[in-house]
């Protein structure tokens, strides 16, 4: 014996019949959440995922699984699923929330404490990149060829590294307060 703990059975039927109904999304949600190709979303983790696809119906997920879905179609149900894997359940748009969520917990941080911004859901630029990149890993899965440079992926030193987001961090008025762009020391 290896050890005292008795060995451990598992009823795989029991298990086959416990995904039935989200085993169709199987694998956009292995992908959305995390996988060797799509990057992982901060805090929201893959036990979380099935749980929730095996509270409600996430039909939304289809988009991931059709290979002629449209960009527009894949970024609005990635923001959709984003938003109910935050729990977001009033809100319409991850913008819309992150700010919500960014003024609470500013007004709940102290100076002790500090905000941790990578807890904040995606921005919808950045969700749409991801959704892209979630979208060309279950493609490549079914063994559908795309072109990576054209779902969330782009060519950097010879190597392929992903598409963050494709808007600016911040207006350019506000990017000019933070730093004046002076190539001297102008004392700003």
């Amino acid at each position: 014996m290896c050890g005292e703990n008795p060995p451990v059975i598992y009823d795989i039927q029991a298990i086959q019949q416990a995904v039935e109904h989200v085993k169709a999304h199987l694998m956009t949600l292995h992908a959305i959440t995390g996988s060797d190709t799509a990057s992982a979303i901060f805090g929201q983790g893959k036990k979380k995922a099935f749980l929730l696809a095996q509270k409600e119906s996430l039909d939304v997920l289809n988009v991931f699984e059709n290979s002629g879905s449209s960009k527009d179609d894949i970024a609005c149900a990635g923001e959709q699923f984003l938003l109910k894997l935050y729990g977001a359940r009033t809100f319409t748009t991850l913008d819309k929330y992150r700010y919500t969520r960014y003024n609470q917990s500013v007004s709940r941080s102290s100076l002790s404490s500090c905000l941790k911004l990578e807890s904040l859901p995606p921005t919808c630029a950045a969700a749409a990149q991801h959704s892209y990149r979630t979208y060309i890993t279950v493609q490549q899965w079914r063994e559908n060829k795309l072109n990576p440079t054209d779902w969330g992926w782009r060519v950097y030193d010879n190597m392929m590294i992903p598409v963050e987001t494709d808007k600016d961090t911040a207006p350019s008025s506000l990017l000019n307060l933070v730093s004046c762009g002076c190539k001297t020391g102008c004392g700003k």
